[in-house]
């Protein structure tokens, strides 16, 4: 019986405005593949563009409605098409490496307790999100929910997952393991980057900012990828922990060449 080789499993993880997605798309090698976890629209020869744009549009709605229970619903949708990406990589192309633009375990941990110290700053009213959609979208979302075995009520959807924050971490990552249908990586490179930079780069993208995206709520997320990575650092696993300073004028290609010489010229190759 063959088996499948199994990939080293690769995660950049930080902040908005920290360069992930764009230190991604500047390793390139034939061995690698690229997924970007909250945009599948943008991983090359994946699945579910045309899903993660409809998904797109239900978390920009709920930027625009202020709402964390949704936002962190569209969250969990998108979250949701990680795994069937990994193994679509992995049975179609075989790669020695796949390298992820965030991580569903990691992120999730990150971002609830973020989100939910918002939604109890709001009246926590349920939200009709519905004619914020257009048909097509709203069709194609609620399908995908109802694919993935959850419930069709949005709102309700981000009001329950809120709630896991108050489970302690190693509780949480079990939980968030089954309902994702993943496991933590093999190695997590944090690309650290100050808060003030940050926003400036965020803001330089023109396009409207997520709710997460003010200076205070990036410190925030900031702190809990400190926390997160600490904990997960501590613990009996095989998860190797890198950290990489991607600040004080630091180009893409000096930080993209870092991680090829972190994992090994073997592994990967930076874009010259």
């Amino acid at each position: 019986m063959i088996r499948m080789r199994q990939p080293l499993r690769v995660a950049l993880v930080g902040i908005d405005g920290s360069g992930k997605s764009t230190v991604a798309r500047q390793l390139c090698d034939p061995d690698l593949a690229v997924i970007h976890t909250i945009h599948p629209d943008e991983t090359v020869d994946g699945p579910f563009h045309e899903l993660s744009e409809h998904l797109q549009v239900l978390s920009t709605a709920a930027d625009r409605l202020r709402s964390p229970q949704l936002k962190i619903a569209a969250f969990y949708l998108l979250l949701q098409t990680f795994a069937p990406t990994e193994r679509f990589f992995t049975q179609t192309f075989a790669p020695h490496t796949i390298l992820s633009d965030r991580h569903p375990l990691i992120d999730a941990m990150v971002y609830l307790p973020l989100y939910h110290r918002r939604a109890a700053c709001t009246a926590g009213q349920p939200l009709d999100w519905t004619g914020e959609l257009e048909p097509e979208t709203r069709r194609a979302i609620l399908t995908w929910a109802h694919h993935i075995g959850c419930t069709q009520d949005l709102w309700a959807l981000g009001h329950q997952l809120l709630t896991l924050h108050t489970t302690n971490r190693d509780k949480l990552l079990i939980m968030l393991c089954g309902l994702f249908h993943t496991s933590l990586p093999d190695v997590v490179i944090h690309l650290d980057l100050e808060v003030d930079e940050a926003l400036h780069r965020v803001t330089e993208r023109g396009r409207s900012a997520e709710l997460h995206e003010t200076a205070a709520q990036l410190s925030s997320v900031r702190d809990e990828y400190e926390a997160v990575l600490h904990w997960l650092d501590t613990r009996p696993n095989q998860m190797s922990l890198h950290r990489i300073d991607c600040g004080a004028g630091r180009s893409v290609d000096d930080v993209a060449a870092e991680i090829t010489n972190r994992l090994g010229a073997r592994v990967l190759s930076a874009v010259a």
